[in-house]
């Protein structure tokens, strides 16, 4: 459900990298999510200098020591002998992307009640 359509200014990007890393994120919140949860997208400015794009799920969320791991390489999480398929390397990807496009990838997750993961663009050339 959209609950408002605003018109998104000029970014700082590479537009089909910047889709990749989103994708990523989205396809991680659909994978991870609890049967029947929900996903929320959404986009809001920063200071009149970058936009945020966060995507936002009502999953388990992840403890205080996985928090600290989600970043790196082939890093599942505890996952590696789950029925989820994956290579742990998305969110690796996404965060390499996004930082070379000056922009900021980051998360909150509280354990039991989903996670918020963003992505923070320059609207402008740096």
């Amino acid at each position: 459900m959209i609950t408002r359509k605003i018109p998104l200014p000029d970014l700082w990007t590479d537009p089909v990298r910047l889709k990749e890393a989103l994708l990523n994120l989205l396809s991680n919140k659909i994978k991870y999510n609890q049967p029947g949860g929900s996903i929320t997208l959404a986009v809001n400015d920063i200071d009149g200098q970058s936009l945020r794009i966060s995507v936002a799920d009502t999953g388990e969320g992840i403890t205080n020591e996985m928090q600290k791991i989600v970043f790196k390489a082939f890093e599942r999480l505890g996952r590696e002998a789950g029925q989820i398929e994956g290579t742990g390397i998305g969110l690796y990807i996404s965060k390499q992307i996004i930082e070379q496009m000056d922009g900021l990838i980051g998360f909150e997750s509280v354990k039991g009640q989903g996670n918020t993961f963003w992505i923070d663009i320059p609207k402008y050339a740096p």
